[in-house]
């Protein structure tokens, strides 16, 4: 898919999910951070569902809630012990025949991270402390279900769902 096209189909997803949990879902933008990206800051008040992807196949979703910049911008292309889960550290456990599975040096990982992946980011202005972390998870959980991300938890995962798109529905 081209990067339109996964914003396309990201907007479709938020909205289908507003539709679901009767919550309307405002997004200041869909942030395309292509190969070579320099991470940036998440921005002030707002919250972020994040999308690292290489070659098509969705690495790791994540989110990251108001306060929480380092989260968003440099964790996930670190391996430090004091971090939980990031790209890094699934990256470097990694032991299958991947490109990038025998890069174990943390440097090396980041480098080749913001070399060869693009990153999508959802930004949200954080409203409502009540719901903001719901709403966040609920688009990580529709995120997941649709992209399959290789790297969540310890599932590893190269598998693709879909969902029906709207004409298939009116159809039905």
């Amino acid at each position: 898919m081209t990067k339109d096209q996964v914003i396309k189909e990201m907007e479709y997803l938020i909205s289908e999910t507003s539709n679901i949990v009767k919550e309307k879902i405002v997004v200041e933008e869909i942030r395309y951070q292509g190969k070579g990206h320099t991470p940036i800051q998440l921005g002030k008040g707002n919250i972020s569902v994040y999308c690292f992807v290489y070659n098509g196949i969705f690495l790791k979703i994540g989110q990251a809630g108001k306060g929480n910049n380092d989260r968003y911008k440099k964790q996930h292309y670190n391996i430090s012990k004091d971090i939980g889960s990031s790209l890094a550290k699934s990256i470097q456990a990694d032991d299958t025949e991947k490109p990038y599975s025998s890069l174990n040096n943390p440097d090396e990982i980041e480098k080749w991270i913001i070399e060869n992946c693009e990153r999508y980011d959802v930004i949200i202005k954080a409203n409502n402390p009540g719901i903001d972390k719901q709403i966040l998870n609920f688009i990580q959980g529709m995120f997941h279900y649709k992209y399959t991300p290789r790297y969540e938890g310890r599932i590893k995962s190269n598998k693709k769902a879909s969902l029906p798109d709207k004409s298939e529905q009116a159809r039905q």
